[in-house]
């Protein structure tokens, strides 16, 4: 993600406004924490939600793509959740590939330790994501939200199981990676 903002604004639309709420995608830690900040904003503020959107990564509802498209600026592509869901599918199981290689090469009294990789979650639609908890307004959006929370927290527990053993490390390097986000294109543009 470079030196670019590693914040998502999910966004939405009821008939209390925009509702746009951001994730932090980037690496484990920080103070705000993944969910770092949520707005239902009125029609009247176009100008509060280009500020919102402005170089960040969107993924919006149906009703938020129109937001998006309405606010006329420049963000950093459209999230596609699959893809994402795919790309941390797919760095897992090259990760037990390499354990799978190294078993093979090894003795029985010398195998190395398997690692423990957690559920994924499942796929997003982000028209009725999992959500119950929370007022109307802000329904889908918390639920999207919430789930990149979930891929967030799972890539983070890959990645410890990758830091943890010295043959992985080769596959990434030895530092936790970000999550590696699928971006479509530029919404609304």
């Amino acid at each position: 993600m470079g030196g670019r903002s590693s914040v998502l604004a999910v966004v939405d639309a009821s008939e209390a406004g925009p509702v746009v709420w951001w994730v932090n995608l980037g690496t484990a830690g920080g103070l705000t924490g993944r969910l770092c900040g949520a707005w239902v904003l009125g029609e009247g503020n176009p100008t509060r939600v280009a500020d919102l959107l402005a170089g960040r990564m969107v993924l919006a509802t149906s009703a938020g793509g129109r937001v998006v498209a309405g606010s006329a600026v420049d963000t950093r592509g459209a999230v596609d959740p699959d893809g994402t869901l795919a790309a941390v599918i797919e760095c897992r199981d090259e990760l037990q590939d390499a354990y799978q290689a190294r078993v093979a090469e090894r003795t029985r009294s010398n195998a190395p330790v398997e690692p423990t990789w957690p559920a994924m979650p499942d796929r997003l639609d982000p028209e009725a994501p999992s959500v119950v908890d929370a007022p109307e307004p802000l329904r889908r959006a918390l639920g999207i939200a919430r789930w990149f929370d979930r891929l967030c927290r799972t890539w983070d527990a890959i990645e410890g199981q990758r830091l943890a053993r010295n043959y992985m490390r080769v596959l990434g390097g030895p530092n936790p990676r970000v999550l590696p986000v699928a971006v479509l294109g530029t919404p609304g543009r």
